[in-house]
């Protein structure tokens, strides 16, 4: 059994839980990572093809509750030709509200056939004290136990029912704290006297935000960003990261609400 695995991860721990998975499958994997928009780009110009016979692993983290837009537009141009699949979704220990179900929904829309889906723990992008290190040891294991358990189910048959999906409505405290502040936020800042025009977090962000400019110096040219914080964690000199206001009322409201108790994985098959 071939599986093919198809992420969308900026920090790497979607594409890390997910590879657990495929571990789990066991036999052989081909990735399709759509984080860069190199990625993305050779993937739309080289659609897979599956079939009956094919296992997919679709994975993304969570936004807000949902899956983020590249994912899903992505998607959107692919036909799962009868092919098994599971979607899995990495949260940073607070919920992630809708975001499985909208993948199960779209996976099952595109023609695939969803016999599991997952919700995990990561790393939450915005600070290293929520949830810090996962997915960890313990997560990985349980992420190749879940991949056993796809490899019977899909050799066995049968569809995993839509109300069996992990799913919980939005938290409305934090879409209102969301919606006044976060989205206020248009993108990183960069501090000149740190940046040394490495390049480092251009070849990183997912949504081609950051670029070099003639003073050789990183600067955020554009939206939309994600707030994903590849940037920042990749900066070899802390010289990228989001300063405002808005973004640091976030971050503290994070960290008061959610950064405990830790919150454990959730699979369905």
């Amino acid at each position: 059994m071939k599986t093919t695995l198809i992420c969308f991860s900026p920090t790497h721990t979607t594409r890390k839980a997910l590879e657990a998975v495929a571990q789990g499958i066991g036999g052989e994997t081909v990735v399709y990572d759509l984080t860069l928009p190199a990625g993305r780009g050779q993937f739309m110009g080289n659609v897979p093809t599956f079939g009956s016979e094919d296992l997919v692993l679709l994975g993304c983290p969570v936004y807000g509750g949902h899956m983020p837009p590249p994912l899903k537009m992505l998607l959107s141009g692919v036909n799962g030709g009868g092919a098994k699949a599971a979607v899995v979704c990495l949260y940073g220990n607070r919920h992630y509200d809708e975001a499985v179900a909208e993948l199960y929904d779209l996976a099952k829309a595109q023609g695939f056939v969803p016999i599991g889906a997952g919700a995990f723990v990561g790393e939450h992008s915005f600070s290293h004290q929520i949830a810090g290190g996962r997915p960890n040891a313990q997560d990985l294991a349980q992420a190749r136990s879940f991949g056993e358990q796809l490899r019977e189910k899909a050799l066995r048959g049968g569809e995993l029912p839509r109300e069996q999906v992990p799913f919980r409505p939005w938290d409305g405290a934090y879409l209102q704290h969301h919606r006044a502040h976060l989205s206020q936020v248009a993108g990183p800042q960069v501090e000149a006297g740190k940046c040394t025009g490495c390049g480092t977090c251009v070849s990183v962000c997912p949504m081609g935000v950051l670029q070099i400019g003639e003073d050789g110096k990183a600067r955020a040219v554009g939206e939309p960003c994600l707030k994903c914080r590849s940037c920042a964690r990749s900066c070899p000199t802390q010289a990228v990261d989001f300063h405002q206001e808005d973004f640091q009322l976030t971050l503290q409201n994070c960290l008061d609400t959610f950064a405990q108790p830790l919150r454990k994985n959730e699979m369905a098959i």
